[in-house]
């Protein structure tokens, strides 16, 4: 009887099966901004892209043929070129602290607009480093040291990018190094960044100012990037642009124009 029992379970387990298709969504596509304005030399190039359904096999998603500007409020503009598909580079425009930067362009008969202010740069003292030993929660090797100062006439935003050997090594959620003045004193004597290293390694710090709306982006993208899409995560919500649909505010695009100061450092460790 058991053998019988276990012969019909077979038999309604692999006979109970129904194919369901799943109507995904196949909405109207957005258009992406990815910028970068610094105090250093350009030129600058402004990535414009739209994003694809779940269907299209088409990886090349750069919007060509665009009009973009971005006006200096010093009132030079600068006419960006395309270089590639979806690529669009200044010829002009030097960063410039105090100075505000604004990007404009249409697409679909709607006009997309953002804007940012070059904050004060921060003061890059030194970068050194110090190996230390394997312990709990702290892995073998050598450690990166920042000394340096930032300016208190306002709040100002902050992140730093980590590379090693040429390469962006801080690419994962947890690694992404964000921080306010809020938190952070004036004189910055012995800020120690969270990666071991090796002897020989050449590394790279880059410390970007940023405004709040910049700021509260990566922090949300932060946040989307750790939801794992469980049964207690919120659902997953795009952050929110500082670029504006100024025709059409309900089409909202994604993605960000960010305006900066940058510093950098660079050391090669030698074992000790």
């Amino acid at each position: 009887m058991k053998q019988l029992l276990y012969i019909l379970l077979i038999f309604v387990l692999f006979s109970c099966r129904e194919e369901v298709n799943i109507e995904l969504d196949n909405s109207s596509p957005n258009i992406v901004f990815e910028g970068l304005i610094t105090d250093n030399p350009g030129p600058y190039t402004i990535k414009i892209s739209k994003t694809s359904s779940y269907y299209e096999t088409n990886t090349e998603n750069g919007i060509s043929g665009l009009l973009v500007t971005i006006s200096a409020s010093d009132g030079v503009i600068d006419t960006l070129q395309e270089m590639e598909t979806g690529h669009y580079q200044t010829t002009k425009l030097h960063g410039e602290t105090g100075k505000t930067y604004t990007l404009q362009t249409i697409h679909n008969g709607e006009v997309y607009e953002a804007s940012g202010t070059l904050q004060t740069p921060p003061i890059f003292d030194s970068l050194t480093y110090q190996y230390n030993e394997k312990k709990v929660f702290r892995e073998e090797g050598y450690y990166l040291h920042f000394f340096g100062k930032t300016p208190k006439e306002q709040i100002n935003y902050y992140r730093w990018l980590v590379y090693k050997n040429n390469e962006l090594f801080n690419t994962q959620p947890e690694d992404y190094l964000l921080a306010s003045d809020e938190f952070i004193a004036a004189s910055i004597e012995d800020l120690e960044f969270p990666f071991a290293f090796e002897a020989n390694d050449t590394i790279k710090i880059e410390m970007y100012g940023l405004d709040r709306p910049i700021y509260d982006y990566y922090n949300q993208l932060i946040e989307l990037l750790f939801s794992d899409g469980g049964l207690f995560s919120p659902p997953p919500v795009n952050p929110t642009s500082n670029v504006q649909n100024l025709t059409n505010p309900k089409n909202k695009p994604l993605g960000y124009f960010q305006v900066s100061s940058r510093v950098s450092e660079t050391v090669i460790i030698k074992k000790n």
